[in-house]
């Protein structure tokens, strides 16, 4: 059982002392197998324990559970040189995090927010952005011939709460993450656009700001450009919830409103219904919400 834990979590490095399944998490106590270590100050092997320590390491998720890694290492004694030091753990560094939970995380950011992607691994901002300015320095060159031909590119702007935005560059045709630069303004997008292999781009997405719409039509003008649906969406409910802020100031409304006409129950198809009555001197309410039930039959 304890080979197979190993295998499905990537930790044959490891030794897997226990393991337990919480509503939430799953907590895996591991530790080193090795008894000796090398000195990292002087090379020579001791096996003289100084010291025992334990750390908690975000590994992988599991079945909408998070696998955190109960690590037990030591601080070993070098009798040659007289200092103490930590032990190595292959796939193990300081960070709070493993490689793999790292990739993990690439794959949600690829195609969600920063702020979703938080809510969804429970990940604090910091992990997040050291995520993707770590992903960026090995992905600064791109062979673009093992990317394919026709590539559809995504081009997307990632923040936390509004700040430090971000922009990551996506292949949507394999799902995955190309580049993130520091910040979305337009010349840094410019730059890495200069670089790219553009007749291998057959189409790009971004979102509605035009400064995206430039910046490929300059550098990429064979490309098929397409705006994402969620963002014409999010556009559309914001457009109409500026009208009902001023005519129906309910929060609860709001929530009828946003909701699809297909997603509605029979008790809020006649709230819906009772609101639009209420307000029928204010015909704008109404045609906001037919019109983005209209563009939502549209593009889904």
């Amino acid at each position: 059982m304890k080979q197979d834990i190993k295998k499905l979590l990537g930790l044959q490095h490891l030794w897997v002392d226990s393991w337990k399944i919480y509503d939430d998490k799953v907590i895996v106590n591991v530790r080193n197998p090795r008894t000796s270590c090398m000195c990292i100050h002087c090379t020579c092997i001791t096996k003289r324990i100084h010291q025992y320590k334990t750390r908690k390491i975000k590994h992988s998720i599991w079945q909408d559970k998070e696998v955190v890694l109960n690590l037990k290492y030591r601080r070993f004694y070098c009798k040659k040189c007289n200092r103490v030091f930590t032990e190595y753990i292959e796939g193990i560094d300081k960070k709070s995090t493993t490689k793999n939970y790292r990739n993990i995380l690439l794959k949600q950011l690829s195609c969600n927010s920063l702020n979703y992607t938080s809510q969804v691994t429970k990940s604090s901002s910091s992990v997040l952005y050291n995520t993707l300015h770590e992903n960026r320095l090995k992905t600064k060159n791109i062979d673009w011939k093992n990317e394919g031909n026709n590539i559809i590119l995504g081009i997307d702007e990632h923040s936390f709460r509004g700040r430090n935005m971000v922009l990551t560059l996506t292949n949507i045709s394999k799902g995955k993450l190309l580049d993130v630069l520091e910040n979305d303004r337009k010349n840094t997008l410019d730059n890495w656009l200069k670089n790219i292999d553009s007749k291998r781009i057959g189409e790009v997405c971004i979102d509605m700001r035009r400064m995206f719409l430039y910046s490929v039509k300059e550098y990429i003008p064979n490309a098929n450009i397409v705006v994402d649906k969620f963002h014409v969406i999010a556009y559309v409910n914001k457009a109409m919830d500026e009208i009902r802020s001023i005519i129906v100031p309910k929060r609860k409304v709001r929530k009828l409103l946003f909701k699809g006409k297909e997603k509605l129950n029979e008790n809020e198809r006649l709230k819906l219904k009772e609101i639009f009555k209420e307000n029928k001197n204010f015909n704008s309410l109404y045609e906001s919400y037919f019109i983005k039930e209209r563009i939502r039959s549209f593009i889904y």
